[in-house]
C-alpha cells in the first residue's frame, strides 16, 4: 500500500529522500487531504516510462495491421518502382 503524507513534509527533503529509497511503494503527498502528487524511485519512474512507450508502439503496430486488414495500405517496394518508373529514376 502506498505511504501517504501532507505537503509539508516536503520541507524535510532528507526525511522525504529516505523515505523514498527505503520504501518499496510510491510516496503519495497529498495537500488539504487530496492527492498533489506521486513521489516514486528514479529507476521505477524509468521503468514506468519504458512500459508506456512500448504500450504506445504496440498500439501502433496494431492500428497498422488493422489497416492492412481493411486493405487501407500498400506495398512500399510496389510504391517505390511505381515512383521510379514515373520520375525515370
Amino acid at each position: 500500500m502506498p505511504i501517504t503524507i501532507p505537503l509539508r513534509d516536503l520541507k524535510d527533503t532528507t526525511k522525504v529522500c529516505k523515505l523514498c529509497r527505503e520504501s518499496e511503494e510510491a510516496i503519495i503527498v497529498t495537500r488539504n487531504g487530496y492527492e498533489e502528487m506521486v513521489l516514486v524511485k528514479p529507476e521505477e519512474f524509468h521503468k514506468m516510462d519504458r512500459d508506456r512507450r512500448k504500450q504506445e508502439l504496440y498500439q501502433a503496430i496494431a492500428e497498422a495491421e488493422a489497416q492492412c486488414d481493411r486493405g487501407e495500405c500498400s506495398n512500399m517496394i510496389e510504391d517505390l518502382k511505381r515512383i521510379w518508373a514515373e520520375y525515370g529514376l
